[in-house]
């Protein structure tokens, strides 16, 4: 699912940089161009991996929250990947703008991509941020960083060699948006620390990684797994805490939590066991 986010939000960015590249010449300056294109990919794809959680868990306020945080944070990383890329290419010398010479067109190309892993960087961490997961924000930025490095080779590449082949471009973000959407996944999972796996009901078969030191569960659409179409579910049921020593722990909030068809106030998790909140039930483990 998290691909296909990072599908759609380049999707979203291909039309606003094909105007940049068609009013490319009415910039004062390269700097400014490639300034204008990181912040329009920035904001768009920081947009859809920011709402992605909100999404996945059917809950607008947290996807549109989640969005405008988003489109902040890609905000910044298109400044600060424009200026990480405008740095390398002062200290690779000015000649390196005007020379046909293969090596310097492949620095040309790696400064700019440089820039892009920036861009990256900062949309990868959109879902940590809105969660105030500093976890999930490391991982995100590493994927991001990932994605954003390789996606933008080829981006910077197919607008050097065939600047007017606008599908190229297309593809190019696309490729970026998927391969920050499978570094981050397969970062995520690779750290997590177990997953819940819903057992029933509307959620049934849906995954919940257990990638951050705190996750809140309930009805209400703050909590980190929305519990929607259950019955006897509480606005904050239970919380899960990873405590010291990797431990996985589950609290009762204001509702019933029953683990292995016993009541608990407070339980310390292993493999498959069985967890019950209000109707719903989660086994816990590790899969896929």
């Amino acid at each position: 699912m998290i691909v296909a986010v990072g599908l759609l939000g380049a999707l979203f960015a291909w039309p606003l940089i094909e105007l940049c590249v068609a009013r490319q010449d009415s910039f004062p300056s390269y700097f400014i161009y490639s300034l204008v294109s990181g912040i329009a990919v920035g904001a768009s794809m920081g947009a859809f991996f920011g709402s992605a959680e909100g999404l996945l868990g059917a809950s607008p306020r947290k996807a549109l929250a989640g969005a405008l945080q988003g489109i902040a944070v890609g905000l910044v990383g298109g400044v600060l990947g424009s200026l990480v890329a405008q740095a390398l290419l002062f200290v690779s010398g000015e000649s390196l703008l005007q020379s046909s010479s293969p090596r310097l067109g492949a620095a040309f190309v790696l400064a700019r991509a440089a820039g892009w892993a920036v861009v990256g960087c900062a949309i990868g961490t959109s879902e940590g941020i809105r969660a105030r997961s500093p976890k999930k924000a490391l991982l995100g930025a590493a994927g991001g960083a990932a994605g954003g490095f390789l996606g933008g080779l080829l981006f910077v590449w197919l607008g050097t060699a065939m600047p007017s082949f606008y599908l190229g471009r297309l593809l190019a973000l696309l490729v970026m948006g998927a391969l920050i959407g499978i570094f981050y996944a397969l970062l995520e999972k690779r750290f997590a620390a177990g997953t819940f796996k819903a057992l029933n009901g509307p959620l049934k078969g849906k995954e919940y990684l257990v990638n951050q030191r705190r996750i809140s569960i309930g009805s209400s659409e703050s909590r980190d797994i929305v519990l929607k179409g259950y019955r006897d579910i509480a606005s904050a049921h239970a919380v899960v805490k990873v405590e010291r020593g990797g431990k996985i722990v589950i609290e009762k909030k204001d509702g019933k939590v029953v683990v292995n068809d016993k009541e608990v106030d407070r339980a310390e998790l292993e493999l498959d066991d069985v967890i019950k909140i209000g109707s719903a039930k989660f086994l816990y483990g590790y899969f896929g």
